[in-house]
């Protein structure tokens, strides 16, 4: 006699009442992570890798085979190593649907998708709390707790990662397995666990840590029939068989999962063992002893397959270690990077950093408190139905306190035995259980102030993510357009892996590293040239050959920052002798022999391997002055110990800068003006301090200080194009037409991919009024830099706007012929 199961009776009719409050809690959850999303103009490290491939398909470019830009000299094979499933649907759909909204820029686009899709799992949970617990209240609570919810968002916002597109397919699996399980209809229950291998195949070839959550997967599975419990060995058996048949599809067909060799992996010889013993089981009465003798040769045959193909192991043996040695030092990173490999070193920090005690309080521990009593709930009634996401959740427990990005498969299960416990207080109307409702209120709270309580505890979660807040602003912005000035299209540039992933796709310059570390070979090539450069310039130089790089972007970092996250550490040079090469890249470029400094900002300079190149400019940094770190002659070793003291100091100049440009803002100008020559006796050239100073002095009516203040803005830092454009307008309203003109013209044949002063010139002699001399100045301008495509495009729509249409057509005409990748 079949038992009736526990978890009460699903009100059939109201079902779709249910779905379409699940609906609103998905368009709640979405809303959420677009209001935090951020403007998404800038990926970091393998998001912006990522992002660049999608980008591509929105574009309709052709991804190529081996892409040497992305890993150069020897090139990517991309099918190989990376998933293009997201890519591909964000950029064919951004094709599809762009129309129908104008167009909007793909950036903007692919905030949207992102926001959106990854909140389709409320609804996945929805319904595998609905299959765990037959109740179609407790799945609406368990939506509600996890929409709610920060690690729903935290993760997701301003981010471009593979588990946003992903998780939702592996819930919606889950899902459905369950309710196979749950189903008494055979052929219902049968076409479910067909439906939920599809879904988990579509999770598979999105996301490559998806194979993690499927050996869990598989494991339950595997101990269900060793105990035969919770569910009977025939049932699980058959569901699981027909389950895998889309795995396996798509283990075969998938190219990158087949150049993986996942098809022989681990998970997949575990999946085809617990098959055979659940059909062996099944027709044979054999007692659980036997069962778990008959288990057991598959791990000495998982350990053969995996010596003879090493393919699939060597490819995440990086996570493993990571998990081993999180396990050995617990309490943190040891002093001693030599007790760690370089594998372990060079992914544990940002989201591989174990979950610090804050970050758990802020993120995990009301969902814990809300979770823990349907959890014990759940186990004294024996819904059998809710143990396997209770296997998940006791396994994704330590596994999210070992590897913070884990946390989101974790707080998926708390959400769903919250929903429970919140449902069972309702019903029991127990006092202390009703008490449970504070925290989905309290939750709320947090995310409706979300942005001020993580400015307010940023230090806190800097602190325990290992991974410091840097904001590049306008640092990024110059060395990018340095970049795009300096290095021809072709030159491949060194630098560290996230920022080359920043390089490739924002500037598209040939790469020699990046960030996706499941490339055995890749993490060899990192540690080799990472290890270079703290060598001498002579041994630098003779091992980076092979690599043919053109530039090398470095970074003060590189030098000064010697914690546990810095790149001294991750190569083992803690101690640095000062005659290795970061040193002199740092404080004396001069003396280098074969590396010219090109450009720098605040944190980065540009070196070219040709001391021939023209430099752009070097204004002054206390990142690069020797002065401000003085060390000991007698002494081989760099002394480092003045390096707090200078980034403090940087710190109050960055303080007093910001105050001065919101008294800018707000048209404070005299405040302004002496904020910031307060900024300048700290530290001389700041930022945009003297820019800022001649926005000051116009709006005051004072031209001359105005005049003098961009002269030595732009005198400081060639490449701070907004000092240029507002001292040619100054002189143009001046009536000096000829000297704005000629400033703009100099500074176009300096740097002629710098948009600003084409707009600038252009407006300048169209409210001039004189055609002949417009005529005369784009001849000009076209004759200096015949080769540049933006100076004939600018020229084109310059005398379009002017009437001369015919010619503006033939102009456009060679733009597109110089560069036909950007019409």
């Amino acid at each position: 006699m079949r038992r009736k199961k526990k978890g009460g009776k699903l009100p059939k009719r109201a079902l779709p009442l249910y779905v379409l409050a699940a609906l609103a809690l998905f368009a709640l959850n979405s809303y959420i992570k677009l209001n935090y999303f951020g403007n998404a103009e800038l990926f970091y490290s393998d998001a912006a890798f990522r992002y660049r491939y999608a980008r591509e398909f929105a574009y309709g470019r052709e991804i190529p085979e081996i892409d040497l830009r992305a890993q150069y000299p020897e090139g990517l094979k991309v099918r190989s190593l990376i998933h293009l499933t997201m890519d591909a649907c964000i950029g064919y759909s951004y094709r599809l649907l762009a129309p129908l909204f104008r167009y909007p820029p793909f950036h903007i686009y692919v905030k949207y998708f992102v926001s959106i899709f990854s909140s389709l799992l409320v609804l996945g949970l929805f319904f595998l709390t609905l299959a765990a617990f037959g109740n179609p209240t407790a799945a609406l609570l368990a939506a509600l707790v996890y929409s709610v919810g920060v690690p729903s968002y935290w993760r997701v916002t301003g981010n471009y990662l593979r588990e946003e597109f992903a998780m939702p397919f592996l819930i919606f699996a889950l899902a459905l397995f369950l309710s196979g399980l749950r189903s008494r209809a055979r052929k219902r229950s049968l076409t479910l666990a067909f439906l939920s291998g599809l879904c988990f195949s579509a999770g598979l070839i999105s996301w490559h840590l998806s194979p993690f959550f499927l050996a869990l997967f598989v494991f339950f599975v595997a101990l269900d029939i060793i105990l035969d419990y919770p569910f009977d060995v025939r049932q699980i058996a058959t569901l699981f068989s027909l389950f895998l048949i889309p795995v396996f599809l798509a283990s075969v067909l998938w190219p990158t999962l087949r150049a993986k060799s996942f098809l022989l992996s681990n998970t997949m010889l575990l999946s085809y063992w617990t098959i055979a013993l659940g059909l062996i089981s099944s027709r044979v009465n054999l007692s659980r002893r036997w069962r778990a003798l008959l288990f057991l040769p598959v791990l000495p045959l998982m350990a053969l397959i995996t010596r003879l193909s090493p393919t699939n192991s060597r490819e995440f043996s990086h996570v493993f270690h990571l998990l081993l040695y999180k396990a050995l030092y617990f309490t943190g990173k040891p002093a001693d990077p030599s007790r760690i490999p370089f594998d372990v070193r060079a992914i544990w920090k940002g989201p591989f950093s174990s979950t610090g005690p804050f970050t758990f309080a802020f993120a995990d521990l009301l969902p814990l408190l809300l979770a823990l009593p349907g959890a014990i709930i759940a186990l004294r009634n024996k819904i059998k139905t809710a143990y396997l996401p209770l296997f998940l959740a006791l396994f994704f427990f330590p596994l999210s306190l070992l590897v913070m990005r884990l946390d989101a498969f974790f707080f998926v299960f708390l959400s769903l035995f919250g929903g429970f416990a919140l449902y069972r207080s309702l019903r029991t109307r127990s006092r202390w259980l009703l008490a449970l409702y504070l925290i989905p209120l309290l939750m709320i709270g947090q995310t409706a102030h979300y942005r001020k309580l993580f400015d307010k505890f940023r230090s806190r979660f800097q602190k325990e993510w290992m991974g410091k807040f840097t904001a590049y602003g306008s640092d990024w912005e110059r060395i990018t357009m340095a970049i795009k000035n300096a290095v021809p299209d072709s030159c491949a540039i060194l630098a560290a892996p996230d920022i080359s992933a920043m390089v490739l796709t924002y500037v598209d310059r040939p790469i020699i590293l990046h960030p996706i570390y499941e490339s055995y070979w890749l993490r060899c090539k990192v540690e080799d040239a990472e290890t270079l450069l703290y060598k001498t310039e002579g041994e630098f130089l003779q091992g980076i050959g092979k690599y043919r790089p053109a530039y090398l972007l470095y970074q003060e970092k590189f030098l000064l920052d010697s914690s546990r996250e810095s790149i001294r550490y991750q190569v083992n040079r803690l101690k640095l002798r000062k005659n290795s090469l970061v040193y002199y890249l740092n404080f004396h470029p001069e003396s280098l022999r074969a590396l010219r400094l090109v450009y720098q900002t605040n944190t980065f300079r540009l070196y070219a391997f040709d001391t021939a190149a023209v430099a752009l400019g070097t204004p002054y940094s206390p990142f690069f002055d020797p002065g401000l770190f003085p060390q000991n002659p007698d002494s081989p070793y760099f002394d480092g110990s003045s390096v707090e003291k200078v980034r403090e100091k940087v710190k109050r100049a960055l303080g007093l800068y910001n105050v001065a440009a919101q008294a800018l803002r707000r048209g404070d100008y005299t405040k302004a003006i002496s904020l910031l020559r307060k900024v300048l006796m700290l530290v001389p050239d700041f930022e945009k301090s003297y820019y800022y100073l001649g926005i000051a002095y116009e709006k005051l009516g004072d031209p001359e200080q105005a005049m003098e203040n961009y002269r030595l803005a732009r005198e400081k830092d060639p490449l701070l194009y907004q000092a240029v454009v507002s001292e040619s307008g100054l002189l143009f309203r001046a009536g000096k037409l000829r000297e704005a003109v000629n400033l703009l013209l100099e500074y176009i044949g300096r740097t002629p991919y710098i948009d600003d002063y084409y707009l600038s010139l252009g407006g300048i002699l169209l409210r001039a009024g004189r055609k002949s001399y417009l005529l005369e100045t784009v001849d000009r301008l076209l004759s200096e830099n015949n080769d540049i495509p933006p100076a004939y495009f600018y020229s084109a729509s310059l005398l379009e706007q002017a009437g001369y249409r015919d010619r503006a057509v033939d102009l456009m005409e060679v733009a597109v012929n110089l560069d036909p990748e950007n019409p």
